[in-house]
């Protein structure tokens, strides 16, 4: 049984958050983005579920949702961990239903890409548990994967696996995002 659970745990692992080169980690960020109207939101949902929205692609989908970023930018505030990333995305009280995506943004960056604000005392101590990466505003970064929760109809399920793949790209073909 346990080797089992360890094989799934891999599998899993694998699939959602691909292998990474050497000297490279990810990191993520939640967020909250409001779409022009329900019906696009409706379409991102349906692709994200079903892989299909009614002759829009993926690609268009994800330049829709990086479109509602204000100033054409993710934020300077990223995660080393996904759960983080969870929270900051707010679905508590998400439905499937509305003009509201919430979203988990993932990057592939270098190791030494971004700084500890704790490490720089812009952050007080008690934040640690956020593991968080800084970036400086503007700096470009490298997108790899976009998230999209969608509510299941399971009241038990985790939060965390909620969150169905958008988009998954490979770490040498990213779309750039500014900090």
């Amino acid at each position: 049984m346990k080797l089992l659970r360890e094989y799934i745990r891999g599998s899993l692992i694998t699939e959602y958050f691909p292998a990474r080169s050497p000297g490279k980690r990810n990191v993520w960020r939640g967020m909250k983005i409001t779409m022009p109207s329900a019906k696009l939101a409706s379409l991102v949902r349906k692709y994200v579920r079903i892989g299909d929205a009614s002759g829009v692609s993926g690609n268009e989908l994800v330049r829709f949702v990086l479109g509602q970023l204000q100033g054409e930018s993710t934020g300077g505030s990223w995660s080393l961990s996904f759960d983080v990333a969870t929270s900051f995305a707010d679905a508590w009280k998400a439905t499937n239903r509305g003009k509201e995506l919430h979203v988990i943004f993932q990057a592939t960056v270098d190791e030494e890409a971004g700084y500890d604000p704790q490490a720089t005392h812009e952050e007080p101590s008690m934040f640690y548990d956020e593991a968080e990466v800084r970036f400086r505003p503007g700096t470009e970064i490298p997108l790899t994967g976009v998230y999209v929760f969608i509510k299941s109809k399971d009241k038990w399920a985790k939060q965390e696996s909620q969150y169905k793949p958008l988009m998954m790209k490979a770490e040498d073909d990213p779309i750039m995002v500014k900090a």
